[in-house]
């Protein structure tokens, strides 16, 4: 028996728009999003042969695409469940134009996306996007606007041969991978997170650790956010500042720097590949590898603890297939309702999370892609 349950979803040329030293804002003008599915979600038995598609939707009550354009997109709307839904045909998916379509309409990143924060906790709390830290504000407390990630508003439901739609199945991501376009690692700061009646949580793509120890984003430190070359103090008291959330009391070094110190990797990397010097002769490195400025008295950063931020990684979001095209386990993000029409809503957040340390001056501007594989047991 060959069994094929897996649809395919890609989220292909998203610009990653950096902010040089998280405080002045660049101009990106890559595309956007390439979208498809592939294929349909099939199983033959020996003297049976049944079909079943998965099918994705965007719920639509904004009307955002309009008629010209889901014509042009071989889109169908529907009113279900209280709600207007275009469809993209059933065992295939949506265009990159249709998903712009939407996006351009819609009060949503459509071409690019700033660095933004998380606030520290579990994978599993609601989701709350800040703006990236800027230079002198040791914690931005200022909520994300719309612009700055993407949120698509998915439904899913599985049709068979009857066109009957399929009750109370489970849907998993079986596989997401991001990937830049370029040199750069800036895919290894996309971020992920799924909402849905069963299970919300925060995804990091690039990881596959499973310890949770591991499975974590360090939320302050020392930055150069103001692209000096050196980590930030307050000109009034030439105190370092210390951005983030952390917890233990600050203190400062009792007597000012003699002199400018070396490059320090206070944030635990290294990025001494990327010291260069700017137009006014100035040597830099990166917003999170710097040096302390003389007549500064240096953060005692060693004594503080700092807070983290949790993520999933495939690892522990992937069920257990247990065999002749069954899962078991891990963190679905769909299940099929058990009413007629047999839908499941899953909103998916894309943003770049800004404490991640690959978010440097020198990814501005670089391109990322994003691929998810759906998956569902055996109908």
């Amino acid at each position: 028996m060959e069994v094929n349950k897996k649809v395919n979803l890609y989220l292909i040329g998203l610009t990653a728009m950096t902010l040089t030293a998280f405080a002045a804002s660049t101009v990106g003008t890559l595309a956007w999003f390439a979208y498809s599915t592939r294929a349909t979600v099939s199983y033959q038995g020996a003297s049976i042969r049944k079909t079943e598609q998965l099918q994705i939707g965007i719920v639509d009550d904004g009307n955002f695409i309009d008629e010209d354009e889901a014509s042009e997109f071989k889109l169908t709307r529907e009113s279900r469940d209280g709600h207007s839904i275009v469809w993209a045909v059933a065992g295939s998916g949506f265009t990159n134009a249709a998903i712009l379509a939407y996006l351009n309409n819609s009060s949503y990143a459509s071409n690019e996306l700033p660095p933004v924060t998380t606030r520290p906790g579990q994978s599993t709390d609601p989701l709350a996007l800040y703006d990236s830290p800027t230079a002198g504000h040791p914690l931005n407390t200022t909520t994300a606007t719309y612009d700055e990630y993407v949120k698509l508003p998915f439904v899913l439901r599985i049709i068979d041969n009857n066109h009957m739609y399929v009750q109370n199945e489970k849907i998993w991501i079986t596989d997401a991978v991001a990937r830049t376009n370029g040199d750069k690692n800036i895919h290894k700061a996309v971020r992920a997170y799924f909402e849905n009646t069963q299970n919300n949580f925060l995804l990091n793509p690039s990881s596959e650790e499973e310890s949770a120890d591991s499975r974590e984003t360090v939320m302050a430190g020392l930055l150069d956010l103001n692209g000096d070359g050196y980590y930030d103090y307050d000109i009034t008291t030439m105190k370092e500042i210390v951005y983030g959330d952390y917890t233990g009391t600050l203190t400062h070094s009792s007597t000012a720097l003699a002199a400018d110190s070396d490059f320090d990797n206070v944030n635990g990397i290294d990025h001494s590949a990327y010291i260069h010097n700017d137009d006014n002769g100035h040597t830099l490195a990166t917003t999170f590898y710097a040096k302390h400025k003389e007549g500064v008295y240096t953060a005692n950063y060693g004594s503080l603890t700092y807070s983290k931020g949790h993520y999933e990684t495939l690892s522990t979001i992937r069920p257990n297939d247990v065999g002749n095209g069954y899962f078991t386990g891990g963190l679905e993000v769909g299940l099929t309702a058990s009413d007629a029409n047999a839908l499941s809503y899953l909103d998916v957040t894309i943003f770049i999370e800004g404490w991640d340390h690959v978010i440097i001056d020198q990814a501005i501007s670089h391109q990322f892609s994003l691929g998810l594989t759906f998956e569902i047991n055996r109908v």
